[in-house]
């Protein structure tokens, strides 16, 4: 701070370039601070884990896909690359051709006939009730 008071009231035999190397000082420090100000944003920015990152990529490939900017063959391969990276990270195994497969639907038992109750004692038939 000592150069600003040299400024404000220089000396009688001052040179111009005595305060050429105060103002080199002041710069070389505005650079670094900009410098970390950029790293620390730039450190902000980055997803916490890698799995964000690979989800984000793929909602951006979904997107351009959507909007035309990628074919269908294209975004396919992207999504299948993508998919084995996210099957690799998190330990899920692919499917196999039998967990592609639907289940078949289990058969439905027509409900039974009112003739084939019999009633024990003491209980109702359906037609009693």
């Amino acid at each position: 701070m000592w150069w600003l008071a040299q400024a404000a009231n220089p000396a009688p035999n001052a040179q111009p370039g005595d305060l050429l190397i105060p103002a080199l000082w002041l710069v070389g420090g505005l650079v670094i601070a900009a410098g970390i100000l950029v790293a620390v944003r730039k450190w902000g920015k980055q997803p916490t884990t890698p799995d964000d990152d690979i989800h984000e990529q793929l909602a951006r490939f979904r997107h351009s896909y959507q909007q035309g900017q990628m074919s269908k063959a294209e975004y396919e391969r992207v999504h299948a690359l993508l998919a084995e990276r996210i099957r690799q990270q998190t330990g899920i195994a692919p499917p196999s051709a039998t967990e592609t497969e639907p289940s078949p639907a289990p058969i439905a038992r027509p409900p039974r006939e009112s003739a084939e109750f019999e009633p024990t004692d003491g209980e109702a038939s359906p037609e009693q009730r």
